[in-house]
């Protein structure tokens, strides 16, 4: 190969390869530039781009202007996941053809379309630390330099063909564990247990790995009757060996983690038991949306509350603690999983609620106006990110700004909200943005709180609610007072992200507020973390992050054939199409959602509202991972659609749960609450009514602390009483911390006392 990148570049456009400069040293494309898009074999214009930037890398537009399709195996970039590894354990080798090695220790993999073949799907993270590029995307050559170290090519005869082994299939997606199959049974009982777990599809991690895990358990221990020790041999030895990556049997946790999924599944089993020994056919669930009745259910109620003949279907309202999100939540596949996992990885405090929120909201922005799923609907989405001072919520932010300038993508981002005119001539410029706000908390109440001297922000809020249901309209703003013509915007996407402490969030939030609808068309990701800092050293953008964001970004939907007049008067989609299945799963979620605001409202349950948006805000997310999962041949796929429906079920159950302890009618319900917040931050503890006294000096009468109290108990949300361990001093203890059996013993003793 030549010494310099021009030499290369030249080279590479003779074999017919389409190539363009990206910027010294990096892998972005410079500004003012259509980056891949302008790639050419064209020596004479790459002549010239490289007389203009002598230092620039060379990159190479991948799939059908090339002819050149890439298996990109990375190592380095996503913790714990190596590319190579990930072909050993599928025991795929392959075929010898022309590849280059890359800065980070991983490999790209130039292949041809076999004779007859149709492309690949682009497809990221088609295995662990293995991405499929193709048309729209691109890779840096050699002897292109990043960070002072040079991708290096080795040459081969020819390109091989693509391998079969490497194509993404059409709807490729995690399995849920609804989808298990059904293998013909064999004589014994074990015998039929080992040949459905032999065919079940494998845990993946980060794509509900630790889901299929509790479900294969549940078919174990439930399904066939195994008992525990029986259970665990089956999954150790015809399971776990082919999951990616597989649980180590020598890790003290791995094989806790083994053991726990038992026992869970036989806690809350979510079918009747032998309900497989029943079923010749190993028919599953019916329900698709049981995992409110199963794993996310778990979530919701804590152990000493719970009871295993409870559905999660008998009440609107979560009286017990929230444990932590499932973890097959935080970890969605694609694009939006690979910015999560950046941030976590350079996280001071470790918040991976925060990062889903604002990944979500971050590429809702980015897909906004170039795609729309059948129904018309699109990927903008309002979220909000609620935890503690000091507790690491502006990191996900941040990143968002770095990936926004790795990826020359600025104009995707809003500027400071001062009015409606505001947004609206921010818009105009550019129909798609994303609004990051800092202590969204105290926006909304200078906006609340906004007089006659501030009228210009009371018109924030109601802008933003018309904004969110105009995405797939004509937006027409206010007449102007001079008589001209009122703005008038197509199809704005407006997404935003905002984080708030929780006490300034709820401290300004009123059922008027709620009543309103602001706080139901928000997705509202709250966590209570305080994590300890941990030194982190800076991290740049991925690049295939990087890429893929510019790509996305830069993205151009030609219109449709016969749009004549409306061809460039308006910005045209690619239409996502939903597959049956995940129709399914809408409609029964949407089933659900509705039969929960009504049980709400005749309760007069205030949040009965969250759930009037539940589905619409289920779709978006579906839409926004799977349009995050391929650039090309998108699709709905019910994984994506059980993933939208489960995160939003999460967030409205934990919005519903903090809202009911936190957010008050009146001022008297509001220093109540307080009290109350005292006593359950201790726990199973308790505290003493001497030292609520002393943390309670704001209550100036004696008497009206005394009416909390009673209130409080009468309401059974706490109870009093002497403590023996205490030496007999008066005891206060919030009962949602406290077993049933403890609480009759408290009460029990008063009496006596």
């Amino acid at each position: 190969m030549s010494s310099t990148i021009l030499d290369a570049a030249l080279k590479y456009a003779e074999q017919g390869w389409k190539v363009f400069p990206l910027q010294p040293n990096t892998k972005i494309p410079f500004p003012g530039t259509n980056g891949v898009k302008d790639a050419t074999d064209n020596p004479e214009t790459i002549r010239a781009w490289w007389n203009v930037h002598p230092d620039a890398n060379v990159g190479l537009a991948c799939g059908e202007p090339s002819g050149v399709w890439v298996v990109d195996i990375d190592v380095g970039h996503k913790a714990g996941v190596d590319g190579f590894a990930s072909l050993v354990g599928k025991n795929i080798t392959l075929p010898e053809t022309v590849y280059q090695d890359t800065p980070s220790g991983g490999r790209h993999m130039l292949y041809r379309l076999g004779e007859g073949d149709e492309p690949p799907r682009n497809k990221n993270s088609f295995m662990p630390g293995i991405d499929i590029r193709g048309t729209g995307y691109y890779i840096v050559l050699a002897p292109s330099v990043i960070d002072g170290k040079p991708y290096a090519m080795h040459d081969e005869d020819v390109l091989a063909a693509f391998p079969d082994a490497m194509r993404p299939h059409a709807t490729a997606r995690a399995t849920m564990p609804w989808d298990m199959p059904k293998p013909q049974p064999a004589s014994s009982v074990a015998d039929r247990a080992r040949a459905y777990l032999r065919e079940c599809d494998p845990a993946v991690q980060g794509m509900g790995g630790h889901n299929a895990l509790l479900w294969a358990a549940q078919a174990m221990v439930v399904g066939f009757k195994l008992t525990d020790a029986e259970a665990l041999q089956l999954l150790w030895s015809e399971y776990n060996p082919r999951c990616t990556p597989p649980w180590d049997a020598g890790n003290a946790r791995d094989r806790r983690d083994f053991e726990r999924k038992v026992a869970e599944a036989r806690r809350h089993p979510v079918k009747e038991d032998g309900w497989l020994l029943k079923e010749t056919g190993f028919n599953v669930a019916d329900d698709a949306l049981d995992f409110a009745g199963a794993a996310l259910a778990e979530s919701f109620l804590s152990p000493p509350e719970r009871k295993p003949e409870a559905k999660a279907e008998e009440s609107t309202l979560v009286t017990a603690p929230l444990t932590e999100i499932p973890q097959e939540l935080l970890n969605p596949p694609g694009l939006v999983g690979d910015i999560c996992r950046w941030m976590n990885d350079t996280a001071g405090c470790y918040q991976p609620v925060l990062a889903l929120g604002a990944s979500l909201v971050f590429c809702g922005a980015l897909f906004g106006r170039k795609v729309k799923d059948e129904s018309n609907g699109r990927t903008n989405i309002y979220g909000m990110g609620v935890g503690h001072s000091s507790a690491g919520k502006d990191h996900a932010a941040k990143c968002i700004a770095r990936i926004i300038q790795a990826a020359r993508c600025e104009g995707l981002l809003g500027g400071e909200v001062t009015s409606d005119t505001a947004i609206e001539i921010s818009l105009k410029e550019s129909p798609s943005k994303l609004f990051v706000m800092d202590e969204v908390g105290h926006f909304l109440r200078t906006i609340n709180q906004a007089k006659g001297t501030t009228p210009h922000l009371k018109t924030i809020v109601p802008m933003f609610m018309k904004l969110f249901s105009a995405a797939n309209s004509l937006y027409i703003g206010k007449q102007r007072v001079t008589g001209g013509p009122a703005n008038q915007i197509d199809q704005p996407c407006v997404c935003i992200w905002g984080v708030t402490s929780p006490q300034i969030l709820f401290d300004n939030m009123t059922r008027e507020e709620l009543e309103g609808g602001w706080t139901a068309r928000n997705l509202v990701f709250i966590t209570d973390t305080r994590p300890e800092y941990r030194f982190t050293r800076e991290s740049t953008v991925p690049e295939h992050i990087a890429t893929l964001v510019q790509a996305w970004y830069s993205r151009v939907v030609p219109p449709p054939e016969g749009a004549g007049n409306l061809a460039h008067a308006r910005a045209w989609q690619i239409v996502v199409p939903t597959a049956p299945d995940a129709l399914d799963v809408f409609s029964k979620f949407g089933h659900k959602a509705h039969e929960r605001m009504l049980k709400a409202d005749k309760s007069g349950d205030v949040c009965n509202y969250l759930w009037g948006k539940a589905l619409e805000n289920a779709r978006r997310i579906a839409l926004i991972v799977a349009c995050g999962e391929n650039f090309d041949g998108m699709e709905i796929g019910r994984a994506e659609a059980e993933y939208g429906c489960q995160l939003v079920e999460w967030l409205i159950y934990r919005l519903s749960e903090a809202v009911h302890n936190n957010v008050a009618e009146t001022g008297w319900e509001h220093d109540k609450q307080r009290i109350y917040k005292l006593i359950a931050n201790m726990q199973g503890e308790g505290m003493s009514k001497s030292e609520l006294t002393r943390k309670t000096q704001w209550v100036k009468d004696r008497r009206v602390r005394n009416d909390y109290l009673d209130d409080l108990m009468d309401a059974g949300m706490i109870v009093s009483g002497p403590a023996s361990e205490h030496g007999g001093r008066i005891w206060l203890w919030a009962t949602k911390w406290l077993p049933k059996e403890r609480v009759k013993e408290i009460i029990e003793a008063r009496r006596n006392s």
